[in-house]
Protein backbone atom coordinates (compact mmCIF):
# COMPACT_ATOMS: atom_id res chain seq x y z
CA UNK A 1 0.00 0.00 0.00
CA UNK A 2 2.81 2.41 0.89
CA UNK A 3 5.55 0.96 -1.31
CA UNK A 4 8.49 0.03 0.92
CA UNK A 5 11.80 0.23 -0.94
CA UNK A 6 15.08 -0.93 0.65
CA UNK A 7 13.71 -0.37 4.14
CA UNK A 8 12.38 3.12 3.39
CA UNK A 9 8.72 4.14 3.18
CA UNK A 10 7.17 7.39 1.99
CA UNK A 11 4.08 8.57 3.88
CA UNK A 12 1.67 10.97 2.23
CA UNK A 13 -0.88 13.39 3.68
CA UNK A 14 -3.34 10.62 4.55
CA UNK A 15 -0.84 9.45 7.19
CA UNK A 16 1.03 12.59 8.29
CA UNK A 17 -1.74 15.21 7.83
CA UNK A 18 0.98 17.35 6.24
CA UNK A 19 1.14 18.51 2.63
CA UNK A 20 4.75 17.46 2.11
CA UNK A 21 5.46 13.71 1.97
CA UNK A 22 7.61 12.23 4.73
CA UNK A 23 10.32 9.62 4.12
CA UNK A 24 10.94 7.24 7.01
CA UNK A 25 13.57 4.53 7.50
CA UNK A 26 12.05 1.38 8.94
CA UNK A 27 14.46 -0.30 11.34
CA UNK A 28 14.75 -1.41 14.94
CA UNK A 29 15.97 1.99 16.16
CA UNK A 30 12.28 2.94 16.01
CA UNK A 31 11.04 1.26 19.19
CA UNK A 32 7.42 1.24 18.07
CA UNK A 33 8.24 -0.31 14.70
CA UNK A 34 10.49 -2.90 16.39
CA UNK A 35 7.45 -4.16 18.32
CA UNK A 36 4.86 -4.16 15.55
CA UNK A 37 6.96 -5.43 12.64
CA UNK A 38 6.19 -9.10 13.41
CA UNK A 39 2.50 -8.51 14.11
CA UNK A 40 -0.57 -9.08 11.96
CA UNK A 41 -2.48 -5.86 11.28
CA UNK A 42 -5.37 -7.00 13.52
CA UNK A 43 -3.10 -6.83 16.56
CA UNK A 44 -1.31 -3.59 15.73
CA UNK A 45 -3.95 -1.02 16.61
CA UNK A 46 -4.65 -2.37 20.14
CA UNK A 47 -0.90 -2.24 20.84
CA UNK A 48 -0.64 1.33 19.52
CA UNK A 49 -3.61 2.35 21.70
CA UNK A 50 -1.83 0.89 24.72
CA UNK A 51 1.35 2.77 23.77
CA UNK A 52 -0.61 6.04 23.52
CA UNK A 53 -1.94 5.58 27.05
CA UNK A 54 1.59 4.87 28.34
CA UNK A 55 2.83 7.98 26.58
CA UNK A 56 0.15 10.11 28.21
CA UNK A 57 1.16 8.70 31.60
CA UNK A 58 4.72 9.80 30.85
CA UNK A 59 3.57 13.36 30.16
CA UNK A 60 1.46 13.34 33.33
CA UNK A 61 4.60 12.77 35.44
CA UNK A 62 5.27 16.52 35.30
CA UNK A 63 2.22 17.14 37.50
CA UNK A 64 3.91 15.31 40.38
CA UNK A 65 7.27 17.10 40.20
CA UNK A 66 8.07 19.29 43.17
CA UNK A 67 11.65 20.52 42.82
CA UNK A 68 13.56 22.54 40.24
CA UNK A 69 16.06 19.71 39.74
CA UNK A 70 13.19 17.30 39.00
CA UNK A 71 11.78 19.68 36.40
CA UNK A 72 15.24 20.13 34.87
CA UNK A 73 15.72 16.39 34.55
CA UNK A 74 12.22 15.95 33.08
CA UNK A 75 12.77 18.64 30.44
CA UNK A 76 16.32 17.63 29.51
CA UNK A 77 15.81 13.84 29.46
CA UNK A 78 12.27 12.53 29.77
CA UNK A 79 10.56 15.17 27.62
CA UNK A 80 12.96 14.64 24.72
CA UNK A 81 12.31 10.89 24.75
CA UNK A 82 8.55 11.41 25.10
CA UNK A 83 8.49 13.74 22.08
CA UNK A 84 10.45 11.23 20.01
CA UNK A 85 8.01 8.45 20.97
CA UNK A 86 5.07 10.77 20.32
CA UNK A 87 6.25 11.51 16.78
CA UNK A 88 6.86 7.84 16.00
CA UNK A 89 3.56 6.73 17.50
CA UNK A 90 1.60 9.38 15.58
CA UNK A 91 3.08 8.16 12.28
CA UNK A 92 2.34 4.50 12.97
CA UNK A 93 -1.21 5.25 14.14
CA UNK A 94 -1.74 7.34 10.98
CA UNK A 95 -0.45 4.47 8.82
CA UNK A 96 -2.65 1.98 10.67
CA UNK A 97 -5.73 4.18 10.16
CA UNK A 98 -4.94 4.52 6.43
CA UNK A 99 -4.71 0.72 6.14
CA UNK A 100 -7.98 0.18 8.00
CA UNK A 101 -9.68 2.79 5.80
CA UNK A 102 -8.41 1.03 2.68
CA UNK A 103 -9.79 -2.21 4.09
CA UNK A 104 -13.32 -0.79 4.17
CA UNK A 105 -13.17 0.53 0.61
CA UNK A 106 -14.32 -1.31 -2.51
CA UNK A 107 -14.50 -5.09 -2.44
CA UNK A 108 -11.62 -5.79 -0.05
CA UNK A 109 -13.62 -8.11 2.21
CA UNK A 110 -15.10 -9.95 -0.78
CA UNK A 111 -11.62 -10.45 -2.25
CA UNK A 112 -10.35 -11.75 1.08
CA UNK A 113 -13.21 -14.27 1.33
CA UNK A 114 -12.64 -15.52 -2.22
CA UNK A 115 -8.88 -15.82 -1.65
CA UNK A 116 -9.55 -17.93 1.45
CA UNK A 117 -11.91 -20.17 -0.54
CA UNK A 118 -9.24 -20.60 -3.22
CA UNK A 119 -6.61 -21.56 -0.63
CA UNK A 120 -8.97 -24.13 0.86
CA UNK A 121 -10.04 -25.37 -2.61
CA UNK A 122 -13.72 -24.75 -1.89
CA UNK A 123 -16.46 -22.79 -3.68
CA UNK A 124 -14.81 -23.14 -7.09
CA UNK A 125 -17.82 -21.76 -8.98
CA UNK A 126 -18.01 -18.68 -6.75
CA UNK A 127 -14.28 -18.10 -7.20
CA UNK A 128 -14.55 -18.43 -10.97
CA UNK A 129 -17.55 -16.07 -11.09
CA UNK A 130 -15.62 -13.52 -9.06
CA UNK A 131 -12.65 -13.68 -11.45
CA UNK A 132 -14.99 -13.14 -14.40
CA UNK A 133 -16.68 -10.14 -12.77
CA UNK A 134 -13.34 -8.39 -12.25
CA UNK A 135 -12.06 -9.22 -15.74
CA UNK A 136 -12.33 -5.54 -16.69
CA UNK A 137 -9.49 -4.74 -14.28
CA UNK A 138 -5.95 -5.99 -14.73
CA UNK A 139 -5.81 -7.05 -11.08
CA UNK A 140 -8.00 -9.98 -12.17
CA UNK A 141 -4.70 -11.60 -13.22
CA UNK A 142 -3.76 -11.87 -9.55
CA UNK A 143 -6.98 -13.69 -8.75
CA UNK A 144 -6.72 -15.79 -11.91
CA UNK A 145 -3.17 -16.83 -10.97
CA UNK A 146 -4.21 -17.67 -7.41
CA UNK A 147 -7.14 -19.76 -8.66
CA UNK A 148 -4.90 -21.67 -11.06
CA UNK A 149 -2.12 -22.30 -8.51
CA UNK A 150 -4.46 -23.37 -5.71
CA UNK A 151 -6.62 -25.56 -7.94
CA UNK A 152 -3.74 -27.19 -9.75
CA UNK A 153 -4.70 -25.54 -13.02
CA UNK A 154 -7.84 -24.35 -14.79
CA UNK A 155 -9.73 -26.63 -17.15
CA UNK A 156 -8.97 -25.90 -20.82
CA UNK A 157 -12.40 -24.52 -21.72
CA UNK A 158 -12.45 -22.08 -18.80
CA UNK A 159 -8.81 -21.11 -19.36
CA UNK A 160 -9.47 -20.19 -23.00
CA UNK A 161 -12.62 -18.27 -22.05
CA UNK A 162 -10.84 -16.19 -19.38
CA UNK A 163 -7.90 -15.53 -21.69
CA UNK A 164 -10.20 -14.41 -24.52
CA UNK A 165 -12.16 -12.06 -22.24
CA UNK A 166 -8.94 -10.50 -20.97
CA UNK A 167 -7.50 -10.07 -24.47
CA UNK A 168 -10.70 -8.41 -25.67
CA UNK A 169 -10.54 -5.99 -22.74
CA UNK A 170 -6.83 -5.09 -22.80
CA UNK A 171 -5.53 -5.98 -26.24
CA UNK A 172 -4.15 -8.98 -28.07
CA UNK A 173 -0.56 -7.96 -27.40
CA UNK A 174 -1.16 -9.65 -24.03
CA UNK A 175 -0.98 -13.02 -25.79
CA UNK A 176 2.71 -12.75 -24.92
CA UNK A 177 1.82 -11.97 -21.30
CA UNK A 178 -0.26 -15.14 -21.03
CA UNK A 179 2.57 -17.12 -22.57
CA UNK A 180 4.87 -15.79 -19.82
CA UNK A 181 2.33 -16.61 -17.11
CA UNK A 182 2.02 -20.13 -18.47
CA UNK A 183 5.78 -20.65 -18.73
CA UNK A 184 6.13 -19.54 -15.08
CA UNK A 185 3.43 -21.98 -14.01
CA UNK A 186 1.11 -19.24 -12.73
CA UNK A 187 -1.88 -19.56 -15.06
CA UNK A 188 -2.03 -23.14 -16.30
CA UNK A 189 -4.40 -25.61 -17.79
CA UNK A 190 -5.12 -28.65 -15.62
CA UNK A 191 -2.74 -30.89 -17.56
CA UNK A 192 0.31 -28.94 -16.30
CA UNK A 193 2.10 -31.22 -13.83
CA UNK A 194 4.42 -28.51 -12.49
CA UNK A 195 1.79 -27.17 -10.11
CA UNK A 196 2.83 -28.33 -6.67
CA UNK A 197 0.53 -26.35 -4.41
CA UNK A 198 -2.35 -28.86 -4.08
CA UNK A 199 0.13 -31.54 -2.95
CA UNK A 200 2.18 -29.28 -0.68
CA UNK A 201 -0.96 -27.82 0.91
CA UNK A 202 -1.91 -31.28 2.17
CA UNK A 203 1.54 -32.71 2.96
CA UNK A 204 2.67 -29.68 4.98
CA UNK A 205 -0.72 -28.65 6.43
CA UNK A 206 -0.47 -25.16 4.97
CA UNK A 207 -4.14 -24.34 5.62
CA UNK A 208 -4.96 -24.26 9.36
CA UNK A 209 -8.10 -26.11 10.45
CA UNK A 210 -9.03 -23.23 12.75
CA UNK A 211 -7.89 -19.75 11.55
CA UNK A 212 -9.14 -18.17 14.79
CA UNK A 213 -6.85 -20.40 16.88
CA UNK A 214 -3.76 -18.96 15.15
CA UNK A 215 -4.29 -15.60 16.86
CA UNK A 216 -5.52 -17.02 20.16
CA UNK A 217 -3.80 -15.91 23.36
CA UNK A 218 -1.53 -12.96 24.13
CA UNK A 219 1.41 -14.59 22.30
CA UNK A 220 0.38 -16.38 19.07
CA UNK A 221 2.36 -19.58 18.44
CA UNK A 222 1.11 -20.78 15.06
CA UNK A 223 3.13 -19.71 12.03
CA UNK A 224 -0.05 -18.98 10.06
CA UNK A 225 -0.56 -15.98 12.37
CA UNK A 226 1.41 -13.81 9.92
CA UNK A 227 -1.40 -14.36 7.40
CA UNK A 228 -4.15 -13.89 9.97
CA UNK A 229 -4.54 -17.66 10.38
CA UNK A 230 -5.45 -18.15 6.71
CA UNK A 231 -2.24 -19.64 5.34
CA UNK A 232 1.19 -20.88 6.39
CA UNK A 233 3.94 -19.74 3.97
CA UNK A 234 5.36 -22.89 2.39
CA UNK A 235 9.09 -22.07 2.32
CA UNK A 236 9.09 -20.78 5.90
CA UNK A 237 7.19 -23.92 6.98
CA UNK A 238 10.04 -26.01 5.55
CA UNK A 239 12.59 -23.90 7.48
CA UNK A 240 10.58 -24.35 10.68
CA UNK A 241 10.40 -28.13 10.27
CA UNK A 242 14.10 -28.41 9.51
CA UNK A 243 14.89 -26.51 12.72
CA UNK A 244 12.46 -28.34 14.98
CA UNK A 245 12.92 -31.89 13.68
CA UNK A 246 16.08 -33.80 12.84
CA UNK A 247 16.78 -34.00 9.13
CA UNK A 248 15.50 -37.47 8.37
CA UNK A 249 14.52 -39.35 5.25
CA UNK A 250 10.86 -38.48 5.76
CA UNK A 251 11.42 -34.81 5.05
CA UNK A 252 13.66 -35.59 2.11
CA UNK A 253 11.06 -37.93 0.63
CA UNK A 254 8.29 -35.37 1.11
CA UNK A 255 10.29 -32.74 -0.75
CA UNK A 256 11.31 -35.13 -3.52
CA UNK A 257 7.66 -36.12 -4.01
CA UNK A 258 7.07 -32.45 -4.83
CA UNK A 259 9.99 -32.48 -7.28
CA UNK A 260 12.05 -30.37 -4.88
CA UNK A 261 15.67 -31.59 -4.54
CA UNK A 262 16.89 -31.87 -0.94
CA UNK A 263 20.44 -32.28 0.28
CA UNK A 264 21.81 -32.46 3.80
CA UNK A 265 25.20 -30.92 4.47
CA UNK A 266 26.94 -31.21 7.82
CA UNK A 267 29.79 -28.81 8.47
CA UNK A 268 32.87 -30.34 10.02
CA UNK A 269 34.56 -29.03 13.15
CA UNK A 270 37.03 -26.30 12.26
CA UNK A 271 40.62 -26.24 13.51
CA UNK A 272 39.87 -23.04 15.36
CA UNK A 273 37.14 -24.73 17.38
CA UNK A 274 39.39 -27.59 18.44
CA UNK A 275 42.28 -25.47 19.70
CA UNK A 276 42.49 -23.96 23.18
CA UNK A 277 39.37 -23.02 25.09
CA UNK A 278 37.51 -21.41 22.20
CA UNK A 279 33.75 -21.69 22.67
CA UNK A 280 31.40 -20.33 20.03
CA UNK A 281 28.61 -18.20 21.46
CA UNK A 282 25.04 -19.39 21.68
CA UNK A 283 24.08 -16.72 19.19
CA UNK A 284 26.60 -18.05 16.66
CA UNK A 285 25.30 -21.59 17.13
CA UNK A 286 21.73 -20.41 16.47
CA UNK A 287 22.32 -18.22 13.46
CA UNK A 288 20.67 -19.47 10.27
CA UNK A 289 21.19 -18.23 6.71
CA UNK A 290 18.08 -18.44 4.51
CA UNK A 291 18.50 -17.75 0.79
CA UNK A 292 15.57 -16.91 -1.51
CA UNK A 293 16.32 -17.25 -5.21
CA UNK A 294 13.81 -15.24 -7.20
CA UNK A 295 12.73 -12.99 -4.35
CA UNK A 296 10.57 -13.10 -1.25
CA UNK A 297 7.83 -11.02 0.32
CA UNK A 298 7.78 -8.90 3.47
CA UNK A 299 5.33 -11.40 4.98
CA UNK A 300 7.78 -14.27 4.48
CA UNK A 301 10.46 -12.20 6.20
CA UNK A 302 8.05 -11.51 9.07
CA UNK A 303 7.29 -15.24 9.24
CA UNK A 304 11.00 -15.98 9.70
CA UNK A 305 11.16 -13.35 12.44
CA UNK A 306 8.13 -15.01 14.02
CA UNK A 307 9.69 -18.47 14.22
CA UNK A 308 13.03 -16.91 15.15
CA UNK A 309 11.35 -15.36 18.17
CA UNK A 310 9.58 -18.63 18.99
CA UNK A 311 12.60 -20.91 18.59
CA UNK A 312 15.32 -18.44 19.64
CA UNK A 313 17.05 -18.36 16.25
CA UNK A 314 18.64 -15.42 14.49
CA UNK A 315 18.01 -15.37 10.75
CA UNK A 316 20.19 -13.79 8.12
CA UNK A 317 18.10 -13.44 4.96
CA UNK A 318 19.67 -13.26 1.52
CA UNK A 319 17.28 -12.62 -1.37
CA UNK A 320 17.48 -11.47 -4.96
CA UNK A 321 14.58 -9.06 -4.32
CA UNK A 322 11.78 -8.16 -1.94
CA UNK A 323 8.62 -8.17 -4.02
CA UNK A 324 4.91 -7.48 -3.73
CA UNK A 325 2.19 -9.32 -5.60
CA UNK A 326 1.56 -6.31 -7.82
CA UNK A 327 5.23 -5.88 -8.73
CA UNK A 328 5.59 -9.59 -9.39
CA UNK A 329 2.65 -9.72 -11.80
CA UNK A 330 3.69 -6.52 -13.55
CA UNK A 331 6.96 -8.18 -14.53
CA UNK A 332 4.99 -10.57 -16.78
CA UNK A 333 2.95 -7.92 -18.61
CA UNK A 334 4.04 -6.56 -21.98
Amino acid sequence: MFGIKTGVVKFEKNVTSQDAPLTLSLNSTDKVFAEIRRMHITGVFPLLSSKARQLQSGYDKKDNLSSVSDFKQFVSEDLKELKSQHKSLALHIGACEAIMKKKTEGSFEDVLAIEQAMFEDTQYKDSLNFVETCIQRQNCLRMMSLLSVCKGGIDSKTYKSLRTQFLHSFGFHHMTSFKKFKEAGLINETNDKRNLFPKSRKKFSLIPKSPEAASKGPVPKDLSYVFGGAYTPFLVKIVEQLLTKPYVGGMEEMLKSLQIPATEYKAGTSARQTQGNFKPSQMALKTVLVVFIGGCTHTEINALRFIGNQLRYRFIILTTAIVTGEEFLQSFLV
